[in-house]
């Protein structure tokens, strides 16, 4: 139609379910592009060329994954192992979820692996198809959900209750480590999921020493440090003499980690009773 088809998702079901909702509004023959809306990707040319790779392998059927060039050996990232070369890109040999040091020391220095960029490239029907196969209870609910929903005010709106009866699952869960159909390309975009404070700094702008502040319109005063991040919504912070440090104040809340540990925040007692 050439405009903008906003599906109400009427309840959360994880990624494999909502993915499936927009493929059942597009014909089987479209190639989907499915990207986390909390992403930060710095290099655009890099990442329109990835799409157009990603798309040439996706009309040939295969369902395609974006790897991320690894930049260091990350623990806090799922990585993808390139098999055989296909196209512009490789088949997938196999996905690995988060390795411990060791893993992701060798993850890097082999040459073999990427990050899983969590983005996505393939035929809307080619993706329907595979959910079908590995997931049939799922893909019976969301199509059942589709053929009962309703256009209202330029919005599609799924049935509630048949689509609450779909499990919930990730897309690389229910179909990607599944699939006989996935390949992989590599793109070096500038990407970080900002899953944590630090790959948060990371993606914003810095000083001379590394130091970024002032995000949340607080005051920070740092003396003599480096690659600190603080982030406050009201009281002034000051640092003197700190190195790789992320301080984030949310009201009443204080939080005060080194970078490395700063994707372990889940861990903490407050994390878990908010």
């Amino acid at each position: 139609s050439g405009g903008v088809d906003l599906i109400v998702e009427p309840a959360p079901r994880n990624t494999a379910p909502a993915i499936a909702l927009a493929a059942h509004r597009l014909g089987k023959d479209a190639v989907m592009l499915v990207c986390p809306s909390d992403h930060h990707i710095a290099d655009r040319d890099a990442f329109a060329r990835g799409v157009m790779d990603a798309a040439e392998l996706a009309s040939e059927g295969h369902l395609v994954a974006f790897g991320i060039m690894p930049t260091r050996p990350e623990t806090g990232y799922g990585y993808i192992r390139q098999g055989e070369a296909r196209g512009p890109g490789y088949l997938v040999d196999a996905f690995v979820e988060k390795p411990d040091e060791a893993r992701a020391i060798s993850y890097f220095e082999s040459g073999d692996y990427v990050w899983n960029g969590g983005i996505f490239a393939f035929r809307a029907g080619d993706f329907l198809d595979e959910l079908a196969r590995h997931r049939p209870g799922m893909a019976a609910a969301v199509a059942d959900a589709v053929a009962s929903g309703r256009e209202e005010g330029g919005r599609f709106h799924p049935d509630r209750t048949l689509f609450e009866a779909a499990q919930s699952d990730s897309i690389d869960y229910a179909v990607m480590e599944r699939t006989d159909r996935a390949a992989v390309v590599a793109a070096d975009m500038g990407w970080s999921d900002i899953g944590s404070w630090s790959s948060l700094a990371e993606a914003r702008p810095c000083d001379e020493a590394g130091n970024t502040t002032g995000a949340l319109g607080g005051r920070a005063d740092l003396v003599d440090c480096r690659n600190v991040l603080v982030e406050t919504d009201g009281p002034r912070v000051s640092a003197i003499g700190l190195t790789d440090i992320v301080i984030v104040v949310d009201g009443n809340e204080v939080l005060v980690t080194t970078r490395d540990a700063a994707q372990k925040v889940g861990k903490l007692t407050g994390a878990s009773q908010q």
